[in-house]
């Protein structure tokens, strides 16, 4: 009974009045999603302790098995082909801060590109998240995503040399272990406006302020800094929370990056497990993508 009162409302809808009724839909839309970015920014990011206490296992990536799956063999594509903002890290650093008469630059340059890169379904989930952003003034923009073991090696090398190996080995993966970002399924990424302008995130006076939760742990946190953490939190809970995805999707985020998600491939099924969420592996690595 209530399904045929559905189909005579929808029957009664004359031509000239369902654009209103989109419209309205639509508002609706857009009303819920702004809601839900104010409600994200008083809802605190949980501590990688309070996460981890919900499960008592602590799960290395090493545990992690890959699942065979109908898209482990899932193309990549430039993110914006499907109409996301981007602009590769490494390319941007290449370009800019290498001399390019330089060895380095010479054996980076060309294992870059300037379009971030990521498995097919993933950019599209992305885009999903990105089109309801957007309903409230805001965009995300990809900093990172697939990275070939060269390229890996390559910006290790150049990283222990500026930064020393103890600050490269917590920053970046050494692809003769594991290295996320040659899955094609893990990223990095910030927001921007809708204009183009950045979304701060970033601690004024102490850039290294990597940790995702680092915010959350100041009380009383300086006036200059609730911004920066509000935003972190939009950041966070739009890719985890599956609310502004429509089939309810979900990133994993890195708590020790603030800027670094992925999902299915094994970093981040091994950060779920020990978190007490069920998450499978199933994006293999790829060393060399683009040979």
């Amino acid at each position: 009974m209530q399904s045929e009162q559905r189909n005579e409302h929808l029957v009664s809808i004359t031509p000239a009045e369902l654009p209103k009724v989109v419209w309205h839909a639509i508002i609706g839309r857009m009303t819920s999603v702004v809601e839900l970015i104010k409600a994200y920014k008083s809802r605190p990011i949980p501590t990688e302790e309070a996460l981890r206490s919900s499960s008592s296992a602590s799960i290395s990536i090493d545990e992690v098995e890959l699942v065979a799956s109908e898209i482990d063999q899932e193309p990549l594509i430039p993110v914006g082909s499907v109409g996301l903002l981007s602009r590769d890290y490494y390319f941007h650093f290449v370009e800019e801060r290498l001399n390019p008469t330089s060895a380095e630059y010479k054996r980076i340059r060309p294992l870059v590109t300037e379009d971030v890169y990521l498995r097919r379904s993933v950019a599209l989930d992305l885009r999903a998240i990105d089109e309801q952003l957007t309903h409230c003034g805001l965009r995300l923009f990809l900093l990172s995503g697939y990275r070939s073991h060269l390229l890996q090696r390559a910006i290790r090398a150049v990283s222990e040399r500026q930064r020393g190996k103890e600050k490269t080995e917590y920053m970046l993966a050494d692809p003769d272990r594991h290295a996320p970002h040659s899955t094609g399924a893990a990223f990095d990424v910030e927001l921007r406006s809708s204009s183009g302008g950045l979304v701060e995130t970033k601690v004024p006076g102490d850039p290294e302020a990597f940790e995702t939760a680092r915010l959350e742990r100041m009380t009383p946190i300086p006036e200059a800094l609730v911004k920066v953490r509000d935003n972190r939190r939009v950041l966070f809970h739009a890719l985890t929370a599956g609310e502004l995805h429509p089939t309810g999707t979900k990133f994993i985020s890195n708590p020790k990056e603030y800027w670094h998600f992925g999902r299915n491939e094994k970093l981040s099924a091994a950060i779920a497990l020990s978190q007490g969420q069920k998450h499978q592996a199933f994006y293999p690595e790829i060393p060399d993508a683009f040979s």
